[in-house]
């Protein structure tokens, strides 16, 4: 479950409270020697850093064209417990957006960091000159810059702080807040003081519990800013004194969010907020709607030419689609099949993602080369101009965490594939591996909500418990001259075969072979292996091998049917858990087994046949033994039908797994 509680921030505040109890006051550069004596935190007391204070601030000044700007402060003290928190907890990165008509600065900056020495404390002091600045990507209407600092003659229980202070264009970008950051934090506070015009959506993350959640009313008085940071004279710009609503957020004792086994994004689950411009109403009557319905951003992301506008037809179409076997077929599955098969084999993903054109369509078909929004953008306008009824959706990936889908923002959405629409089925595509059959996706698009982007503003669920995976294993050994010779059939699911051809992509045979036959341990040893159907995405993949068992002299033999080392990994090993646990897809596992008594020996004993069930018809393990002379047969069956578990099941998962692993 992924926790998000969304409100209006300033439409719902007519009753202001006021009580801020217990708030902490830290000033920058106020450290003492006293703050040194601790040698552990409640909070977590096996922490290698600890933030001592973390605050975000945000307040609105006016800028040169009489119009309000967003300046964000962010202050942090954090003490440096182990050495092993060095490069992470002392590298401060401060991301900025420049683009020709929007252009974020940084006004402020300053940092300190304190030791102990000989009973003295020493603090070295850092500004705005002591930073790097770097570009760190292009977007596509500008890029992405970057100031960077790394505190230098860092030591086990040092303390560092800093600050800095940046200026937004607008209103409309309020900076999100993390009150989970990545460290065990004992004061986490985040304030905005806002002009009355403007209401935000807040959505709240992780469902965080404030230890003071306050709003109240102040004024201010505005003039101009310029571009220094420093006040004109308020008479020569203008007098105005603004009604302004404070809402104040505050945790304390916050324990860091740790990664758990089989968890999409922390991002799903990390107390935070996040804000969003939803109107302005400015006296004494004009009222705006700022936040879009999905019908707005569906018609702007057509028009933008960046996306839909760059699918319009030209001259170059018509001689690609010529250039496509089976793209005028009088089937429109064979159409989109050949048209799809073409993109896919013959086009380069770059491995940027995104969803907006860094190129023309035609430059892509041109090179052969592109972005997976590219690639599948322009699968998208072929299938058009083959007479096929396709259009773009989309999607937020599982690694980009969840979009919400109360309120519209095509913001939240990273990654884009097509919808085609063959003989009355709706086929989803994503040509930018070559590791995909037609119709399928890569398992990371199945993470809630996607929209289609078309006149029917319609949307589609992309749920893990929608994809199903059946795999099975057979082995089959038999008496030779020096124990038992046979072979493995392992035929793989739909996504483990995808993720087999797309390590086969960056990785010899060679070296996958070499990984497979460390899963054997003595007695064991594996050679002649081969996939089928490698190269074929449309027919499963089959690994085979050859199988060799050497027992030694012992006259008790144990014989392990489940030989591969990862078969006993079991990931779950914690008493609890504090995050659900999110599968990748149902589970459909078979294991067969057939095996002959090696020569010489009798079997003494054979284990008996089991039935367990998870929570009735959320999952099922059995297996059973049947023996005729000297034939063994071993079945197993492990199913999971649901993918998502909460954490509030995960002790009956915990014990599943268990006695599973018992039996």
């Amino acid at each position: 479950m992924k926790y998000l509680i969304i409100i209006l921030l300033s439409l719902i505040c007519t009753n202001s409270v006021s009580s801020q109890t217990g708030r902490v006051t830290i000033q920058f550069g106020d450290v003492k020697p006293a703050d040194f004596e601790p040698t552990a935190y409640a909070v977590d007391s096996s922490a290698a850093a600890v933030y001592l204070f973390n605050s975000g601030k945000v307040e609105y000044v006016r800028n040169l064209q009489d119009n309000f700007d967003i300046q964000y402060t962010h202050f942090a003290r954090i003490r440096l417990l182990k050495k092993n928190s060095f490069d992470n907890a002392s590298l401060i990165k401060i991301p900025l957006i420049v683009s020709k008509m929007y252009e974020q600065k940084l006004i402020q900056f300053s940092a300190q960091i304190y030791h102990m020495e000989n009973g003295k404390m020493v603090a070295a002091y850092f500004d705005i000159p002591d930073l790097v600045k770097e570009k760190v990507v292009k977007t596509r209407n500008g890029y992405l810059t970057q100031y960077k600092f790394a505190f230098p003659g860092i030591k086990e229980g040092c303390i560092i702080e800093y600050f800095y202070t940046i200026q937004l264009p607008g209103v409309g970008d309020v900076p999100n807040w993390q009150f989970q950051a990545g460290l065990p934090c004992i004061w986490s506070e985040y304030l905005i003081k806002q002009p009355i015009y403007y209401t935000y959506l807040l959505t709240k993350r992780g469902k965080p519990h404030f230890d003071i959640d306050s709003t109240w009313y102040t004024t201010s008085n505005y003039g101009g800013r310029a571009d220094d940071g420093s006040f004109y004279d308020e008479s020569e710009i203008m007098k105005a004194s603004t009604k302004m609503l404070v809402h104040y957020m505050a945790m304390k004792n916050v324990p860091d969010l740790e990664k758990e086994p089989y968890v999409s994004s922390l991002s799903n689950y990390r107390k935070s907020i996040d804000f969003e411009l939803y109107s302005v109403l400015y006296p004494p009557m004009f009222y705006k709607r700022i936040i879009k319905s999905w019908i707005q951003e569906v018609n702007i992301l057509n028009n933008d030419d960046d996306f839909g506008a760059g699918l319009k037809e030209g001259k170059w179409l018509d001689e690609a689609i010529k250039s496509i076997p089976g793209s005028r077929d009088n089937l429109s599955s064979i159409k989109a099949k050949s048209i799809y098969a073409y993109v896919r084999d013959n086009m380069t993903c770059n491995k940027k993602q995104g969803k907006y054109l860094s190129q023309p369509l035609e430059e892509v078909f041109r090179t052969k080369v592109g972005s997976a929004a590219e690639i599948n953008l322009l699968l998208t306008a072929l299938c058009r101009k083959a007479g096929l009824s396709s259009s773009p959706l989309i999607l937020s990936t599982r690694e980009n965490g969840a979009a919400g889908e109360t309120y519209p923002s095509a913001d939240n959405y990273n990654y884009v594939i097509c919808r085609v629409q063959t003989e009355g089925q709706k086929i989803l595509l994503d040509a930018s591996s070559r590791s995909l059959p037609f119709g399928d996706l890569k398992p990371d698009c199945y993470n809630g909500w996607a929209r289609v982007i078309d006149f029917t503003f319609s949307s589609v669920l992309l749920t893990t418990d929608s994809l199903s995976e059946h795999k099975a294993t057979t082995i089959s050994l038999v008496n030779s001259k020096n124990g038992l010779d046979g072979s493995v059939i392992n035929s793989l699911g739909k996504v483990e075969a995808y993720y087999l051809r797309a390590k086969l992509e960056d990785l010899k045979k060679e070296d996958l072979f070499n990984d497979l036959k460390k899963e054997y341990h003595s007695p064991y040893e594996i050679s002649n292996i081969n996939i089928d159907s490698l190269q074929n995405t449309d027919s499963p993949a089959v690994i085979r091998y050859d199988l060799k068992y050497t027992p030694g002299d012992e006259d008790l033999l144990y014989f392990e049917p489940f030989m591969e080392q990862s078969f006993h990994m079991n990931p779950f090993t914690a008493d609890k858990r504090v995050l659900p646990i999110e599968m990748p897809y149902c589970l459909d596992q078979s294991f067969v087994l057939n095996l002959e008594v090696p020569k010489g020996y009798v079997v003494d004993e054979l284990p008996g046949a089991a039935h367990i069930e998870l929570n009735g018809k959320d999952g099922l393990f059995e297996y059973k033994t049947e023996q005729s002379g000297i034939n063994i047969r071993l079945s197993c069956t492990l199913k999971l039908n649901k993918a998502i578990y909460e954490k509030e099941e995960y002790q009956n998962f915990l014990f599943f797994l268990n006695k599973i692993k018992k039996e």
